[in-house]
């Protein structure tokens, strides 16, 4: 049996548990009114416990008061419900968000960094595609990974950032932050940012963090939650910032002053920065399953355009290799919650604003999709277990596959050894390597169930994360035949 480790304090729950959340306070509610009820209505004999019972239902109360308050998104000092969706705010930020101060910072933990200081990664060619290591973590892991200065990165449900060695595995250090931590995003400065938070928490911080010094450079709260992965905008030094219903941030992400405020809606995936606009998804009422795609301004926020697609905005846009078409994807549905009404859509999206072609998928797409502009197909990792690939050009399908009982991640793309390949892993373990051209499979191994962060890849090397492991396997190249 593995150790499970877990923050003092907390209430532990998974992301396909939430849509429930918000039923627990009124269950807790009406459980301490039945209970105060039956302490003057019962038999003598029971009337005895009246005060036990009475304590047990004002304790039902005070619980079912903290989780409404602790489920229910809030603001750091403002009421979102007063403020106008789409608007563009250059104003009192304070109300949305602040810098945390440098004395409240966390602190890295050092576990231990000599030994692989030392160590010269060995990522030479392997004869055959093998395990080099095994490494079993301390807490969950929620976010993607990230490979960087001999480290394998990655975030917690626990509320860190973990990072084990990526020539044994062994710990390195960890950071310790509030909650959830999902989004990471790196630089090519050794900067890490980590957004925090899942649908239902109240308030949400992101850190920019350098893994090289080991130091934090900045922190930032905000009201909402920040799921999708925050984007590096390199040429103008910004970052840009999906926070749930908070809206789109841009951030200098040399200190993490705020730049530009969008209030497009609920937005929980990256937006795609490309030259001077901006293309997001949003969601402007969310009782409503209605997806906005804004074209928008780089500089100043303006709208160049926006169209109404069906569902909600699960979509990261693409732009194609000719500067002229936007794929994206919308859905009616939940990460980790299957329902009948589930549904998916793909669609082709022509930089002037309007729709070249619509797809309909098996279910839900998970973000971010893998497009190949030479083999001419964009690949859909499907939350019930499918992979799609359609064609760019007509949407007309080229492959599908049935890869095991569902993702929880996105496959990712192994390329630079020849013909590109898609690597992932199922929730019921099933973890692969197919042609991403054909779909043909090209390695299968068994491995931890409960998967819910995709494989990456770091030269011959893929480090395969499972709930609470990490497996390295060598011999990438073999696969290829080299």
């Amino acid at each position: 049996m593995k150790k499970r480790f877990y923050r003092p304090g907390r209430l532990y729950f998974f992301p396909a548990l939430l849509p429930f959340v918000e039923i627990v306070p009124w269950l807790i509610t009406l459980i301490s009114t039945v209970v105060a009820a039956a302490s003057f209505s019962l038999p003598i004999f029971l009337k005895k416990r009246k005060k036990v019972l009475i304590a047990l239902g004002m304790a039902c109360c005070l619980i079912g008061g903290y989780a409404y308050t602790r489920t229910r998104p809030t603001q750091i000092n403002v009421d979102m419900t007063q403020l106008q969706a789409g608007s563009v705010v250059n104003t009192a930020y304070d109300k949305w968000t602040r810098l945390v101060e440098p004395e409240d910072f966390p602190v890295v933990k050092i576990h231990n960094l000599q030994e692989s200081s030392h160590q010269v990664l060995n990522n030479s060619k392997m004869p055959s595609f093998q395990k080099k290591w095994h490494h079993e973590t301390d807490y969950r892991i929620l976010s993607r990974l990230l490979v960087h200065d001999k480290a394998v990165i990655y975030g917690s449900y626990w509320g860190s950032i973990e990072a084990v060695s990526a020539f044994n595995g062994s710990k390195l250090w960890s950071l310790p932050l509030n909650t959830y931590t999902m989004a990471l995003t790196q630089d090519e400065e050794g900067n890490v940012y980590a957004g925090e938070g899942l649908h239902e928490t109240s308030k949400t911080w992101l850190t920019s963090f350098n893994v090289i010094d080991k130091t934090v450079n900045w922190q930032r709260e905000f009201a909402g939650h920040i799921e999708g992965l925050p984007v590096v905008d390199k040429a103008r030094s910004k970052l840009w910032v999906p926070s749930g219903q908070g809206g789109l941030w841009a951030l200098n992400k040399e200190d993490g002053a705020v730049i530009l405020h969008l209030l497009l809606g609920h937005i929980d995936n990256a937006p795609l920065v490309y030259k001077d606009r901006v293309y997001a998804q949003a969601q402007k009422d969310e009782k409503v399953p209605e997806t906005m795609l804004y074209a928008l301004s780089e500089s100043d926020g303006s709208t160049f355009w926006e169209i109404s697609l069906p569902g909600k905005p699960w979509g990261t846009p693409q732009m194609d290799k000719n500067e002229k078409v936007i794929y994206t994807t919308t859905a009616q549905g939940q990460l980790g919650v299957e329902r009948l009404s589930d549904k998916g859509w793909a669609y082709a999206v022509l930089v002037e604003g309007k729709i070249l072609w619509q797809k309909d998928l098996p279910d839900m797409a998970i973000q971010p999709t893998i497009y190949l502009p030479v083999e001419g197909v964009i690949i859909y990792t499907i939350k019930t277990g499918e992979i799609v690939a359609l064609d760019t050009k007509s949407g007309d399908e080229v492959w599908q596959a049935k890869a095991g009982k569902g993702f929880m991640s996105p496959v990712y793309l192994i390329s630079g050894f020849g013909a590109a390949k898609v690597a992932g892993v199922t929730k019921d373990g099933q973890f692969f390597v197919r042609d991403a051209k054909t779909g043909k499979e090209i390695l299968g191994k068994k491995v931890e169930d409960g998967f819910s962060a995709s494989p990456v890849v770091d030269d011959d090397t893929i480090y395969v994360p499972g709930s609470y492991e990490i497996t390295a396997f060598g011999g990438l190249r073999a696969l290829w035949g080299q």
